[in-house]
C-alpha cells in the first residue's frame, strides 16, 4: 500500500504527462482542422514545452492561440475552388 505522500506524488506525476498529452493532441486537432500543414509541429512543440515547464505550456498556447487565426477552418474538402 502506498504512503500518502507517495500517493500525491504518484497523482502529480500523472498529471504532469496528462496535461501536456491532452494539450498536444488539442492544439493536433485544432490545427489539422484549420488546415495547417504544420498542426503535427505545433502538437510536438506544445506537448514538450509542457514537459518543460507549465509556464513555457502557457506561453506556447498563448503563442498558439495568436497565430491560429492565420488558418481557416475547413468545412469538408480543402480542394474546393470558387
Amino acid at each position: 500500500m502506498l504512503a500518502p505522500l507517495q500517493a500525491d506524488l504518484l497523482a502529480l506525476g500523472l498529471v504532469y504527462l496528462l496535461v501536456p498529452i491532452v494539450v498536444g493532441y488539442w492544439t493536433y486537432r485544432d490545427a489539422d482542422g484549420r488546415g495547417s500543414e504544420k498542426a503535427l509541429n505545433w502538437a510536438l512543440a506544445l506537448f514538450l514545452f509542457g514537459l518543460l515547464n507549465p509556464l513555457a505550456l502557457a506561453v506556447g498556447v498563448a503563442l498558439y492561440l495568436s497565430v491560429r487565426g492565420e488558418f481557416e477552418v475547413s468545412a469538408g474538402s480543402s480542394d474546393s475552388e470558387d
